[in-house]
Order: structure tokens, then C-alpha cells, then sequence
């Protein structure tokens, strides 16, 4: 082969080559260069379904948290598949993807520092990385946006009024920057800010038990009452000990709505004698069984295990019901009787006095009221007139012995359907209630401060002494 064939050959797959490399870069650029287009108005990602995403991957400059979507549900991956806030997570994808663009600059990475928008800017007093979101479908990222520089409108006096929007890009996207109005201020990294904030709640308590499993020293004590609209008393109470007015408000509605402040991983507490276990009560069939163990020396905050468990109440008995539905109808008999006899006796009186007056109109005496004529007649005086029948309503009639067996099947019928109902949801409830168990949760001193008095705090403060009334006599006078 000749030098000039060479050269041409050379030539060739060097022009092979560039037209490869236009080709290739030719078929990238309309995806990358499309968001060049984007006018105010338009959404930042138009094109992206937001029901395809099964993973967000949040970072900002103080850590990161990936947020899971598992057969419909929400978890937070950083704290061992813990159910994350659903409406928190779908308000997130709500406005990520309906994210409007408010203006477009034409700026590449080496304005990425000025504007906060460099990833791999590292933290510091002057510099503040980027805040990223990434949503994943099936492993492959399908959607990167990076959030930088707020922008404020300037207020009065050179202060700043409101945010204006925040410069943002696409990931991938290196020749345009947006602007936008959400600055999406409420969007953290943080874990525990994404754990779903539903909890146990304690209803219809019945008692309250307190003790410290490894402190001697302290003395154990319960509370307890045997009808719901009662009042908790003291269990065994020692001479002269009765339960405060104050504390017995509060206790009745402990734990109605706890709140918990994270979730502890690997959590393995030494026994401690600061360590307490609450065994609560209610009327509806739950028990929950708690350990609290504190996490400093200050006690501000707790870490709180519950142990939750249902018993099905039993169904009331058929007796039971007809018993009382029995009771109800006798008593509304002799308030009926009652009735009739009042009315009858004000007819009587009224007659009386009646006949009596017209006697009196026609000149003839009245040696003897009508009234006591009337009383005397059926063998009664004055005075018994407000006793009660002494027969009762009587007998009752088959009418009456009808309504009674409708009543009892009324109110069996009725009493059954309340009964599947309120078991129904206490069963609905526990399976909800259920999913904490055996999770170790942080909570703060103010959450389970009811449950951590000492005996000595359930009982009434002491009545101070009154002072003297004497009064301190003046010194004597000195010559």
C-alpha cells in the first residue's frame, strides 16, 4: 500500500469517526437541551408520572433519608423500614411534580457556587450545599432536582419580607437553571421528620399501675376505678391515704394522645433504678404494658417500649338485657299509675268543690265538704290523699304483656348489634395499635409525666400550720 492510500485510509475512519461522534452527541442533545425551552408558566418535569415512584432519596448539607415504597405503603429505610408519613410524602410528590417554572437562566456549573447549587460544594459559614431530591422507579433514577439560593423580595427598612421563589436545577441539565415559586422550606433530610406520627392511644381507663423493676426503694402504687364516669381511688391505700382531686382529674385521661419524637435502633439499656413499668388498664379490653428507661441524667427524655394486648369483652346476656328492659317497663307502669291517680284525684277535687259552691249558692249548709265526703266514702283522709296507690299500676294487661316481649326483643337485637359493632373497632383498633409493639420509641418528659409521680405526689400537700392570731405584744417602754 502506498503513503497516499494510507492517508486516505486515515482519512476516512478519521471522518467515520466525527460522523459518529456528531451522531451520538445529536441524539443526546434534545433531551438535555429541552429544558432550555421551558417557559415561565410551564412545569419544571411535564413528562414524569409521579404513581411510577417507588423510591425518594432526600440529601441536604446535615445528612440524608431515603424514603421506600412498599406494597403501597411509605417506609423510612434509615430507621429499619419504619411507616413513614404517607400525606406527608405524597404532598412532596404533589408539588415536585406540579412545580411550575417562574423564569429561566441560561447558567453552567461554574455559577453552580454562586447560586448554592453545587453538589459538591462541602458545608460551611459561606457555603451551603444544595438541597437534593431524587425520585426513583425500579432502580433507575428517573427524575433529580437540586435546590440552591432562595430569592426574597427586599421588605421596608432593607429587611426581607417573603421568599420570591429558589434557584433550581435538573440533574443531568448543566446549561439552564430555574427559577421557581415553592421553595419547598419544609422538605428535610432528617429521618425522623418523615415517620409517620400515628401512636397508641389510651381510652376508657380503668386502672393504672406504676412500680421500678430494680429499685427497692421505691414505692409501687395503682389507681383504679369500677365504672367508667367514676372517680380513680387509691388500690390498698395505707391509713389516712386518699388520692387527690387534681391528680385523679389528670390521671382519667393519661395517654389519650402520646406523641413520640423518633425511633431508637439497636436499643439495649442496662437495668437501671430510674427504669419504670406502667401496666394500664381499660374498660374496652386493651392492656398496655410499658417500660420506660431514661436516657439522661436529667430525664428529659425517655425511651418508651410498649406491649399491647386485647381481650374480647364479653357479649351481656340475654338475661342481663331482659332483666333490665323488665325494670325500665315496671318503672314506666307505676309512673303511669301514678299519673292516672293524681289526675283522677284533681278530677274528683275539682267536682267537689264544684257541687260545693252550687250548694252554697242555693242557701243549703255545708255541714261537710264535698272533698271530705268524697275522701270518706272511699275510705281515705286528707292526709293520704299524696300517698302513693297501694295496689300499684296492677295487674298488666295482654296489651301491655305484648309491648313487653317487643321491648325485650327490641332491645336484645339492639344490644347485639352494639356489641359486634364496638367489637369490630376495638379489634380494628388493635390491629393498628398491634404494629408498635416491641418498637423502642424516644419520648419527651413532658409526654410521661403523669406515669412517673411518686406515691407521695398522689396524695394531697400537706396543710400548712396557721399562724398564731395572737399578736406579738409591743416591747415595754424604758424610762
Amino acid at each position: 500500500m502506498t503513503k497516499k492510500e494510507v492517508l486516505i485510509a486515515w482519512a476516512v475512519c478519521l471522518l467515520v469517526g466525527l460522523l459518529a461522534l456528531i451522531v451520538t452527541v445529536a441524539t443526546q442533545e434534545p433531551e438535555r437541551s429541552a429544558y432550555s425551552t421551558i417557559k415561565p408558566g410551564q412545569k419544571l418535569l411535564a413528562e414524569f408520572n409521579p404513581a411510577l415512584v417507588e423510591t425518594i432519596v432526600i440529601e441536604d448539607a446535615l445528612g440524608s433519608v431515603t424514603l421506600e415504597k412498599a406494597e403501597a405503603t411509605w417506609k423510612v429505610a434509615e430507621r429499619e423500614g419504619y411507616p413513614a408519613d404517607g400525606e406527608q410524602v405524597s404532598d412532596l410528590l404533589e408539588k415536585a411534580f406540579a412545580m411550575e417554572v417562574a423564569q429561566t437562566e441560561q447558567a453552567g456549573p461554574s455559577q453552580y457556587d454562586r447560586l448554592q447549587l453545587d453538589v459538591s460544594a462541602k458545608r460551611s459559614e459561606d457555603v451551603v450545599p444544595p438541597l437534593r431530591i431524587a425520585f426513583q422507579k425500579k432502580e433507575t433514577e428517573a427524575a433529580e432536582l437540586f435546590f440552591g439560593t432562595l430569592m426574597r423580595s427586599r421588605g421596608n427598612l432593607g429587611g426581607y419580607a417573603e421568599d420570591m421563589g429558589r434557584f433550581a436545577r435538573v440533574g443531568g441539565v448543566e446549561e439552564a437553571v430555574f427559577v421557581v415559586e415553592d421553595a419547598l422550606r419544609d422538605v428535610t433530610a432528617d429521618p425522623k421528620e418523615w415517620l409517620a406520627s400515628s401512636f397508641f392511644k389510651v381510652s376508657k381507663l380503668k386502672s393504672l399501675a406504676v412500680s421500678a423493676p430494680h429499685d427497692p426503694a421505691f414505692a409501687a402504687w395503682e389507681v383504679a376505678r369500677e365504672d367508667p364516669e367514676g372517680e380513680l381511688s387509691l388500690v390498698a391505700p395505707a391509713s389516712g391515704e386518699f388520692l387527690d382531686a387534681a391528680v385523679a382529674t389528670d390521671l382519667r385521661t393519661i395517654l389519650e394522645s402520646p406523641d413520640f419524637e423518633d425511633v431508637l435502633l439497636d436499643f439495649q439499656p442496662e437495668p437501671s433504678e430510674g427504669e419504670r413499668r406502667v401496666v394500664l388498664e381499660t374498660f374496652d379490653g386493651f392492656s398496655y404494658d410499658l417500660r420506660l428507661v431514661p436516657l439522661n441524667e436529667g430525664l428529659e427524655e425517655w425511651a418508651l417500649t410498649p406491649s399491647i394486648s386485647f381481650t374480647p369483652l364479653p357479649e351481656p346476656a340475654p338475661s342481663s338485657v331482659e332483666a333490665e328492659v323488665k325494670a325500665s317497663w315496671q318503672e314506666e307502669r307505676e309512673r303511669e299509675a301514678e299519673i292516672r291517680r293524681i289526675e283522677a284525684e284533681a278530677d274528683e277535687t275539682l267536682n267537689a268543690l264544684a257541687a260545693e259552691q252550687e250548694a252554697a249558692g242555693e242557701g243549703q249548709p255545708a255541714e261537710e265538704s264535698q272533698v271530705e265526703a268524697t275522701l270518706a266514702n272511699e275510705g281515705t283522709s286528707p292526709e293520704e290523699e299524696s300517698g302513693p296507690l297501694a295496689d300499684g299500676p296492677g295487674e298488666p294487661t295482654e296489651e301491655e304483656r305484648a309491648d313487653l316481649a317487643k321491648r325485650v326483643e327490641e332491645a336484645l337485637a339492639q344490644s347485639k348489634e352494639d356489641y359486634q359493632k364496638a367489637l369490630a373497632q376495638a379489634e380494628e383498633k388493635f390491629e393498628r395499635e398491634k404494629t408498635f409493639n416491641g418498637v423502642v420509641y424516644r419520648v419527651t418528659q413532658q409526654t410521661v409525666a403523669s406515669v412517673l409521680r411518686t406515691r407521695s405526689e398522689l396524695l394531697p400537700a400537706p396543710e400548712e400550720e396557721e399562724a398564731s392570731a395572737e399578736p406579738t405584744p409591743p416591747p415595754l417602754l424604758q424610762r
